[in-house]
Order: structure tokens, then C-alpha cells, then sequence
């Protein structure tokens, strides 16, 4: 199983977790903002390039949202 579907597996909870902080922020509740951060960025580690570890994606909101993305990285057009 290749790092882009391991990814896309962990998506729903992305968005989640992105629906948790943008709750702290909207109700300035400052452990759900910083709870929802943490958490979606041990998931973004899921968006790392093998090769490069750079986030491969080229809009990795567009992907959270849609689901759209091919999982070549940008910089070093290495296959996750």
C-alpha cells in the first residue's frame, strides 16, 4: 500500500480534526484551536514525501476537501 493511500484512508479524520480548529477559533476556545492542530499535523505526516519529506501535494486543502490529488510530489516527482 503506497503512502498516498494510506493518506487518503486517514482523510475523514482530517477534516475532523480541521472542523475542531476552526471551532477554537471561532469560539476562541483555545484548547480545541491547539488540539485540532496537533492532531491534524501528526495526520500531515501521512502527506510527507518519501524521498524529499516535503509535503507532496501541491494544495493539500484542495485534497482534504475533494479527495482530488495523484500523490506525486512536486518537488522531486518521486511516486508515494
Amino acid at each position: 500500500m503506497s503512502r498516498f493511500d494510506r493518506a487518503n484512508k486517514v482523510r475523514p479524520l482530517g477534516i475532523i480534526f480541521t472542523l475542531v480548529m476552526l471551532v477554537g477559533a471561532i469560539s476562541g476556545n483555545l484548547y480545541f484551536l491547539f488540539a485540532g492542530m496537533a492532531l491534524a499535523g501528526v495526520l500531515g505526516t501521512f502527506l510527507l514525501c518519501e524521498r524529499c519529506s516535503r509535503i507532496y501535494l501541491h494544495k493539500p486543502l484542495r485534497w482534504l476537501l475533494t479527495g482530488q490529488g495523484d500523490g506525486i510530489c512536486v518537488k522531486c516527482e518521486h511516486r508515494n
